[in-house]
């Protein structure tokens, strides 16, 4: 990419000269290569990139797993496009973020691990008639 002005040296003489730009540097990303994320978080993690050259950067994602991701360009955040939930889904997913510039472009491969939550018991429709004379301590029923 190219980008030619003009810049005016002198008003009163009307000089000027052209500058030409050049987008010769890849844009770089700041990202960690795994992340262990709880599961019922969207938030993965944040993504910093920047271009030396002051190009706009576009993102993408690629990689088996990328269609469960989202970039939030707004919060420069990974996310999950839904939240995870161990019981239901993978657990390690694999990823390829890409920051281009217009140009060139920057990879980084990234893991990302779903934590799984210890979580409590649901009962519902639960009905147990215990004697009230039983002694403290009798185990009236289990919960599997």
């Amino acid at each position: 990419m190219k980008d030619d002005r003009t810049i005016s040296l002198n008003e009163d003489t009307g000089s000027s000269a052209t500058d030409n730009i050049t987008n010769d540097n890849t844009p770089t990303i700041d990202v960690n290569s795994t992340f262990n994320v709880n599961e019922g978080s969207r938030y993965i993690g944040s993504v910093i990139s920047s271009d030396i050259d002051g190009d706009n950067l576009t993102y993408a994602l690629s990689g088996r797993d990328a269609s469960y991701f989202n970039i939030n360009t707004d919060t420069n955040t990974l996310e999950f496009k839904s939240i995870p939930d161990y019981e239901t889904q993978k657990h390690t997913h694999d990823i390829t973020l890409n920051v281009n510039d217009g140009l060139h472009s920057a990879y980084q491969d990234v893991v990302i691990t779903l934590v799984d939550l210890a979580e409590p018991p649901i009962l519902s429709d639960f009905t147990k008639t215990i004697d009230k004379s039983i002694p403290i301590g009798t185990v009236v029923g289990r919960v599997r």
